[in-house]
């Protein structure tokens, strides 16, 4: 899928709304996503990195729900004027890619050999490559950290985005159309509908593949680790740090949808006898992968290595170009003072940005002088209540999905301090009553993770799953 690119100009292409329409759904997607619905986050994505299986899927959906494919997806934009789309980051596998570490029993520590089938795409938008960053917390694009960075024009990076979302099932016996696709991220609707509305103009939804999105806001609130009142979400920097790593370099696409990935992972992963035993910290692991999603990023999913905003054309990055005699409309016709290497051409004028800019800020000023001040009412966060009893507080959030059952009765799980996050133990290696904790003290007590029936990989004596006590 790979592209090849001469140095050449790029065009400028108005971007439109993806039409991708079919006439009809497959039933067994259709299926597998009603299926879905009624599971938890926690449930599903267990499901999807080749632990316990959904059950009682219908058998018109049963086999095809053995090969889920992940899609993490994160987007970023120019600070200066968030209509900008300036990044995308991806990071896939499919639940096929993890059965056989399942299988193995080796996870690694902290699953690191289940993360290490993950691969990771940093897609940087050639329409908008010269807006500069302007976050001192972070490196922008150079400070990436996963994958390897291709630049695409937001026509070229909507195909891509089809492409992930549209894979034919080919060479299964008994399996037809396209595999089903679980969608993952932090604050998962913000980025869906940020590719939906602004430039690449990629709507998921049409496609009709999408079997299920899940949060790691909800996933962390699913597990008992996060319990604060709804309004009141974890942020993705706060989850990372609880978890024990780091998020150097945030707000690169790249590097949040990498890390929001290796939460989920170690959120479902908690109490497990890889983190409980592992050498490697957790910090340790997640350097280690990075490093690991930079020699193993294999072809890319298409664009050009190199691009040169100050030229406008691919082959080769700024500061080796050797370009003389470009010119910009703007800058001719507000009479700009050009310095010598700032040259550039009109595509590529940072004016013409800042007036984009100027003009979205005057927008959202005169909306927030319309806007009508809420009344806030205080609240008592953190508490853990049980879900549906009459002292219960409105604004405490239960997990996604129904309440499972034990013996009759709804299981509450929360954190064992009852306020906000449990803090995790030295290393990001949880506790048994911290993360991952057992039966109502932070996490899903008796769940068995990797167990179910034989799947398309055969099963080996790991796949049979270990049972937290």
């Amino acid at each position: 899928m790979a592209s090849n690119f001469r140095d050449a100009s790029v065009p400028v292409t108005v971007p439109t709304s993806a039409t991708i329409t079919p006439d009809t759904r497959d039933p067994a997607i259709i299926v597998l996503e009603d299926r879905f619905k009624n599971a938890t986050d926690l449930e599903v994505w267990e499901h999807c990195i080749g632990g316990r299986r959904i059950e009682n899927i219908p058998a018109i959906a049963d086999d095809l729900a053995n090969h889920t494919i992940v899609v993490c997806l994160d987007c970023e934009h120019w600070s200066n004027n968030t209509d900008e789309t300036t990044e995308v980051g991806i990071a896939t596998f499919s639940r096929q890619d993890i059965l056989p570490v399942v299988a193995n029993g080796d996870f690694g520590d902290h699953g690191e050999h289940l993360m290490q089938q993950v691969k990771f795409y940093l897609l940087r938008t050639i329409e908008t490559s010269h807006l500069p960053n302007q976050n001192p917390e972070s490196r922008g694009v150079d400070g990436n950290r996963f994958g390897q960075g291709r630049f695409v024009t937001f026509a070229e990076a909507r195909q891509i985005l089809t492409d992930l979302f549209v894979q034919p099932i080919d060479c299964i016996p008994g399996l037809t159309g396209n595999y089903p696709i679980v969608v993952l991220g932090h604050d998962v609707g913000h980025d869906k509908n940020n590719l939906k509305s602004k430039a690449i103009a990629f709507d998921m939804d049409p496609i009709g593949t999408v079997v299920r999105y899940i949060d790691t806001q909800m996933l962390a609130r699913d597990k008992g680790y996060w319990m604060m009142p709804k309004n009141e979400q974890i942020g993705l920097k706060r989850l990372v740090e609880e978890l024990g790593f780091e998020h150097s370099d945030s707000h690169t696409a790249a590097n949040d949808a990498g890390r929001t990935l290796i939460s989920a992972f170690q959120i479902v992963l908690g109490g497990h006898s890889c983190k409980k035993f592992a050498f490697k910290t957790m910090k340790q692991v997640a350097d280690d992968l990075e490093r690991h999603s930079i020699t193993n990023s294999g072809e890319g999913l298409g664009g050009a290595e190199k691009y040169c905003w100050k030229c406008g054309t691919v082959g080769h990055m700024k500061a080796d170009c050797r370009a003389t005699g470009l010119y910009c409309n703007e800058c001719a016709e507000n009479g700009c003072e050009i310095n010598p290497g700032n040259e550039h051409v009109t595509m590529h004028c940072l004016c013409i940005a800042n007036k984009k800019a100027l003009v979205r800020r005057e927008k959202d000023a005169a909306a927030r002088a319309l806007k009508r001040p809420k009344v806030k009412i205080p609240t008592r966060g953190g508490f853990h209540s049980n879900w549906g009893r009459p002292q219960s507080r409105s604004s405490a959030v239960r997990p996604s999905g129904p309440l499972p059952r034990r013996g009759g009765f709804p299981q509450y799980y929360g954190p064992p301090g009852g306020y906000g996050f449990v803090l995790p133990s030295s290393g990001g290696n949880p506790s048994s009553t911290g993360f991952g904790g057992h039966g109502g003290r932070g996490g899903h007590g008796s769940f068995s993770f990797g167990r179910g029936r034989s799947e398309t990989y055969p099963p080996g004596r790991g796949q049979r799953g270990y049972y937290q006590d």
